[in-house]
């Protein structure tokens, strides 16, 4: 990848990537005591229209070793096996793919049905497949 952990929070475009294969990924840790269950994420492509991330999931977890799948988002099908992902809304992968493309998802609240905790201290956005030079 390119770029520092640092640079991942905030609203400044900076050159940060992962690496061009899948499992690579960005995470937050929010520190000792602190937990949250998002309601919403949002993602800024770089000052560029390469690497994008195209393919990824949302996790939250409390020690990094059990992540929760809070949000799975799939706009190149092709590099998955992913029959289940045959429609692919075109307007946003272009607009994602534009520098500093951005959108924001909101997370379905009955992800957090099943959790008996208040929240998660980690998160990551993990690329699940190669990005979108790949």
């Amino acid at each position: 990848g390119f770029g520092s952990g640092h640079e991942l929070v905030g609203r400044k475009c900076v050159n940060l990537r992962t690496l061009n294969e899948p499992f690579s990924f960005f995470g937050v840790d929010l520190g000792e005591g602190r937990k949250l269950l998002p309601t919403c994420y949002t993602v800024m492509n770089r000052n560029s229209s390469t690497h994008v991330l195209m393919n990824w999931h949302f996790e939250g977890s409390n020690d990094k070793l059990n992540w929760t799948v809070l949000d799975r988002r799939v706009y190149m099908p092709d590099q998955l096996d992913a029959a289940e992902h045959d429609y692919v809304d075109e307007e946003l992968v272009e607009a994602l793919c534009q520098k500093q493309g951005t959108n924001t998802w909101g997370i379905d609240q009955n992800v957090y049905q099943d959790i008996e905790d208040e929240g998660f201290r980690f998160f990551r956005l993990i690329q699940i497949s190669p990005n979108s030079s790949g």
